[in-house]
Formats: structure tokens, C-alpha cells, sequence
């Protein structure tokens, strides 16, 4: 028997067959699935910077503001872009124009740059500058005993900055002291090298790694680690490869990530990535790169996991808009979201939001420069891989396979 307006077994079954799909498909569409990974985060437009910049700097002052400074082929000029309005505005200009120079955050807000090119014909700089974001000034700095372009900067834990290698061909290492306002030796490395990565160790050190010799440039691997209070350079285990203009990340865990890079003859870029251990100085393959790169930016998120964006991938050159994403936990990548355009040589900075900064570079096989400002977003947690949204399939079968016996049990108890 049934009751008028009761709902039958086969009109229960019929709302289930249908609900079913709908709710199916509106887990895959949340979760994103496509071609096997989820690509996770999502890119804004910002508003242009006021000029052009490739192989310039990008550096997160105190207030959570950005500091652009120099670009080539020889800018003097420099920029604040504020997140808040996601504008930047000029500020007064450098002393010397550069490209491929370093900007170090100091502990006490100001920010020194070093070095780097004053114009295409790659005239190297011992010049150094720094910014006062207080009175939106900057001031001269003795100049480095050797001129360098393509070097390193590294803060140490005494707030002075270490400064390693460059162009053209340079294995001095020498470190600046803001409160006294000079510069001291830090002795020589083993072997000259420029496009190096420079990482600081959780205990103080230095590990200096790669980098290239020579015109043409020939790739190296080998590597060294720079003891602060010895004032020493010690080698440690070389790379499996040798590569120039690759980046390195050291990861919450102490570990240190190197990613990409140009190898052999210069010609290639790397999809191969490495990892350190401090505790055992040695080098281990970490899983690859879906894309070959170099001149590529790495910056690490609030949550440990590391993006890697843009860079110059094959041989031709193109440039790559695709972004790949680090987890030191399973030491794999996943695909995040591209950008609108390739880019190379453009600047990272990551924001107190923990947003990605991208400004600048070169978007086509070309050198000039651009104007461009994106900001990718990425949420701790948001890639996830087909057999996760398989799994909350399954899961959402079996729960509504479980309420539709349920009912049907129920009316039929109640017809009896």
C-alpha cells in the first residue's frame, strides 16, 4: 500500500540516479582534474611598472612593499610596487645603472645592492649602493675589491653579507659589514665561477654550488661551503651535473633543492633538480622537471613546498609560461597554473600574504624587456592528483548507495 504524495521505491531510485552524476561531476570540477594532475593556483593581472626590466631585482622590504631596482640593459632607475594597490610608483634612481646585480635585505630595513653590468658590452661593477626605505634615498658603499656581475649575496647571521664569484671569472669572496660600513676578505674558492647558487645553511654556513667559467661559458659542478667563523672554504660532494644559472632553495627540513640550469655546452636546459644533505654533504637526484629550464625563478611558500616559474626551455630557445611545484615531503612536482605569457629573466618576491610576485623579463626570443606584473595565489593544500578525486568518487558512490538502501528499507518496512 502507499500513501498519497508518499514517495515510491522507483521514484527514489530515479532521484538517485540522477542526483548521482550531478554530484560526481561537481567533484571534478572542484578538484580541477586535468591530464592526470591538478593544476593548482591562480594568476592576476597587476598594474604595469613605470619602465621595461629583465635581469633586475625584486625585494620584499620590512613594510611588506617591493623594491625594484636596475634591469638591463642598464637601468639606473627603481620602483616600489605596494600589494595594497597592486601599483608601483618610481622612486629617485641609483647612481650607476645595472643588470645581473644583487639586492640584499638588511635586518635593520635598508637594502644594499652590488655590482652587477653596466651596459650590454658586460662591463663588470665593483660599485655598490644602498636604499633607506625610510627616507626613499641611497647612499655609496666603499666599492668591492673585485669588480662582479652574476655573483652571489648571502645575509650571514651576524648581519653582514657575503658575496661570492662573478663575472668575469672571479673566485674571490669578500664581506661586507654594514655597522662598520667596510669590507673584509672571506678568502678565495676553489675554482672561479659566475651564475652560481649561493644557499645559507640552517647552521650559518654557505653552500656555493655550479656556476660557469670561461667564455663560452663551460658548466661546472662542483661545489663548496663557507664557514663564517673559520673564515674557510671547504669542498663537499660535487653535483651529478655540472650547470650555470640554475636556482637553489633551502628547505625547511635543511635540505638544499637545485633546480634547472643550463648544462654541457650551454646549450640545453636541465630538467633535472638535486638535493643536498648538510648533515652527510652529499648530492641526490630529486625527481625532474615535466620542463627543462634556466633562468627561471624558485621561491618557496609559506608551507615548505617550493614554485618554480618561467625560465628559457629547448634548444632553440623559447621561453616557458608553466609553473612547477616542489613537495620536500614526497619530493615530487605537481603542475600549477601558467602564466599568461612565458617569461625569463624576470624577478620573484614573495609577499606577506604569501602570494608570488613576478615582474618584469623577457616574454619572447628576444632581449627588451617588459612592463608586465602578475601575482599567483596558491592555497597550502590545493594540488591534488586524479586518485584523490577518484577516491571522494568512490567514497560519494558508496554513501549514497548506503542512504538509498536506507530509504528503500525503510518504505518497505513501512508497507509491510
Amino acid at each position: 500500500m502507499n500513501r498519497e504524495g508518499a514517495p515510491t521505491v522507483s521514484r527514489l531510485i530515479g532521484r538517485a540516479a540522477w542526483a548521482l552524476p550531478l554530484m560526481a561531476s561537481s567533484v571534478v570540477a572542484a578538484c580541477g582534474a586535468a591530464g592526470g594532475i591538478v593544476q593548482a593556483g591562480r594568476w592576476e593581472t597587476s598594474a604595469p611598472m613605470s619602465e621595461p626590466r629583465s635581469y633586475h631585482t625584486a625585494t620584499r622590504l620590512l613594510d611588506g612593499t617591493v623594491l625594484l631596482t636596475g634591469g638591463f640593459p642598464g637601468l639606473a632607475s627603481a620602483e616600489i610596487y605596494d600589494p595594497v594597490t597592486r601599483r608601483s610608483h618610481a622612486i629617485a634612481s641609483m647612481a650607476t645603472p645595472r643588470f645581473r646585480h644583487t639586492a640584499t635585505l638588511l635586518p635593520d630595513g635598508r637594502v644594499l645592492v652590488l655590482g652587477g653590468m653596466r651596459d650590454p658590452n658586460l662591463l663588470a661593477l665593483r660599485s655598490g649602493e644602498l636604499f633607506d626605505p625610510r627616507t626613499k634615498r641611497w647612499t655609496g658603499v666603499p666599492p668591492m675589491r673585485d669588480a662582479r656581475g652574476g655573483h652571489t649575496a648571502t645575509l650571514l647571521g651576524d648581519r653582514s653579507v657575503l658575496v661570492a664569484g662573478g663575472y668575469p671569472d672571479v673566485a674571490s669572496a669578500e664581506i661586507y659589514d654594514p655597522g662598520l660600513n667596510r669590507w673584509i676578505s672571506a678568502g678565495m674558492m676553489s675554482t672561479v665561477r659566475y651564475g652560481q647558487s649561493a644557499s645559507l645553511l640552517k647552521d650559518g654556513r654557505v653552500l656555493v654550488a655550479g656556476g660557469a667559467h670561461g667564455s663560452p661559458a663551460i658548466p661546472i659542478n662542483s661545489a663548496e661551503v663557507f664557514d663564517q667563523p673559520s673564515g674557510r672554504w671547504a669542498p663537499t660532494t660535487a653535483m651529478t651535473l655540472g650547470r650555470v644559472d640554475q636556482t637553489a632553495t633551502t628547505l625547511m627540513n635543511g635540505r638544499v633543492l637545485v633546480v634547472g640550469g643550463y648544462g654541457g655546452a650551454v646549450t640545453q636546459p636541465l630538467s633535472s633538480a638535486e638535493l643536498w644533505d648538510p648533515a652527510t654533504g652529499r648530492w641526490w637526484p630529486a625527481s625532474g622537471l615535466a620542463v627543462g629550464r634556466a633562468f627561471h625563478t624558485a621561491t618557496m611558500l609559506p608551507d615548505g613546498r617550493v614554485a618554480v616559474v618561467g625560465g628559457i626551455h629547448d634548444s632553440p630557445p623559447s621561453v616557458t609560461p608553466s609553473v612547477e611545484i616542489f613537495d620536500p615531503n614526497s619530493e615530487r612536482w605537481s603542475t600549477g597554473v601558467s602564466m599568461s605569457t612565458g617569461r625569463v629573466d624576470q624577478a620573484a618576491a614573495l609577499l606577506a600574504n604569501g602570494d608570488i610576485l613576478i615582474t618584469g623579463g623577457a616574454t619572447a626570443n628576444s632581449t627588451a624587456p617588459v612592463r608586465q606584473v602578475e601575482i599567483f595565489s596558491l592555497n597550502p593544500g590545493s594540488v591534488a592528483s586524479t586518485s584523490r578525486v577518484s577516491t571522494i568518487l568512490v567514497v560519494l558512490m558508496l554513501g549514497l548507495a548506503l542512504a538509498l538502501a536506507a530509504a528503500i528499507f525503510a518504505r518497505m518496512s513501512r508497507a509491510i
